[in-house]
């Protein structure tokens, strides 16, 4: 059977998609507090090893995150939301990018709260130390 050329170039198309696919690895992950308790809404970015910012995302309800579609490296995940101090982990992939297989990475971020939280939960009114003399003199 011969094929033609739209038919090539449509076999063409599916061989080299599906491995691209088979070369894309994936990094799921999932951040928690201190505490155990998962940590939504957080902004997580993924970074290249001591360099830019490559995606960013932020977690669901359940503290979940998901980057799809990376080659097998070493990875900065860095975690950021506030009432917690910054933390980055490291995530690296096992595999060398030179074989045609796809790789999963999970990882747990712990992120450790803040003991002077700058920033107050919403509907926090604000109090203000006013000094004795101040206040008698007010009065």
């Amino acid at each position: 059977m011969k094929l033609g050329i739209p038919q090539a170039a449509i076999v063409i198309l599916i061989v080299s998609s599906t491995t691209a696919l088979a070369q894309s690895s994936t990094l799921r992950g999932k951040v928690r507090s201190t505490e155990r308790v998962t940590v939504n809404n957080a902004i997580v970015e993924l970074r290249y090893s001591g360099g830019g910012m490559i995606a960013q995302t932020v977690t669901r309800n359940d503290g979940d995150f998901i980057f799809t579609g990376l080659t097998p490296a070493e990875y900065e995940v860095a975690v950021t939301i506030a009432g917690y101090y910054p933390t980055v982990e490291i995530a690296r992939f096992s595999m060398p990018d030179r074989m045609n297989f796809s790789e999963v990475l999970n990882i747990e971020v712990l992120i450790r709260p803040r003991q002077d939280n700058v920033l107050a939960a919403p509907g926090t009114h604000f109090a203000q130390d006013v000094p004795k003399p101040a206040r008698a003199a007010y009065e």
